[in-house]
C-alpha cells in the first residue's frame, strides 16, 4: 500500500507522463520485492508468509484505488466545475400571462 498509493496519485493527480510512471511503478515494485526477500533470506518470516502479504497488499491497493476511482468520478466534476450541476427544472409558466 505504501508503494503502491503514490503510484496511483502520480498517474492520476499530477498526469505523469507515461515513462515517469513506468519507471516509479518499476521502483515501488522492486523495493517491494528486495523487502519480501530480505525477510525470506534472514529467516525471519516463511516464503508462504511473503506471498500472503503481497497478496493481501495488492488486494488493499486494488480496494482502495477501485474506491478512491470512484469517490474522484463522483465529486471531482462537482469541485472542478467539469460537468454542471444538476438544477431542478424552471417553474410552470401561468398560461394566463
Amino acid at each position: 500500500m505504501r508503494s503502491g498509493s503514490p503510484c496511483f496519485s502520480a498517474d492520476v493527480r499530477w498526469g505523469t507522463p507515461h515513462l515517469e510512471l513506468v519507471s516509479i511503478v518499476a521502483g515501488a515494485a522492486l523495493v517491494v520485492l528486495l523487502i519480501g526477500a530480505s525477510r525470506v533470506c534472514l529467516g525471519v518470516h516463511y516464503t508462504t508468509d511473503v506471498v500472503a502479504g503481497f497478496s493481501a497488499g495488492v488486494m488493499w491497493l486494488a480496494a482502495s484505488v477501485a474506491g478512491v476511482g470512484t469517490y474522484w468520478r463522483q465529486e471531482m466534476p462537482r469541485v472542478t466545475g467539469t460537468r454542471p450541476v444538476r438544477t431542478p427544472p424552471p417553474a410552470p409558466r401561468d398560461p394566463g400571462v
